[in-house]
């Protein structure tokens, strides 16, 4: 999972880690939300995978996070991350959809901050971060 995320962001160095599904509700189990999105996608833990790049230092002050739901297609995963998203971020969330780096994007906007979310190839990127970083990090991504 961690090869569909960008090592590097204009030659900073970003680290990668990455985890099932299974390890991610362990180690986050106030997340039920990502069990139910899984259930309600016909998937479970053990078909899911999670994987995120940042930069330590905080020089590129954002991060992606990759998910990948193996079988489902991209307007479903799409669709389906966009109403996990509305459902913890609550209603005054607002998407827009965008174009940025040449890759189109869902923009979503919740209490003064932004988050882009690209899907590509049965892996759903959530960018978050500050307008340059997420500018850069989708710049990034393959």
């Amino acid at each position: 999972m961690e090869s569909a995320l960008p090592t590097d962001v204009g030659g900073i160095q970003l680290t990668t880690s990455s985890l099932t599904g299974h390890q991610y509700l362990t180690l986050f189990p106030e997340h039920d939300a990502f069990a139910s999105f899984l259930s309600g996608v016909g998937s479970s833990p053990g078909e899911a995978s999670v994987a995120v790049a940042y930069d330590p230092t905080w020089t590129v002050q954002g991060s992606i996070t990759a998910l990948s739901v193996p079988g489902l297609p991209d307007q479903e995963l799409t669709e389906a991350v966009l109403a996990l998203q509305r459902e913890q971020l609550g209603p005054s969330v607002v998407v827009e959809e965008l174009i940025v780096a040449g890759k189109p994007v869902h923009a979503l906007t919740f209490s003064g901050a932004t988050a882009y979310l690209h899907v590509s190839d049965g892996v759903a990127f959530l960018i978050n971060g500050e307008e340059t970083a997420r500018s850069s990090l989708m710049e990034a991504l393959a």
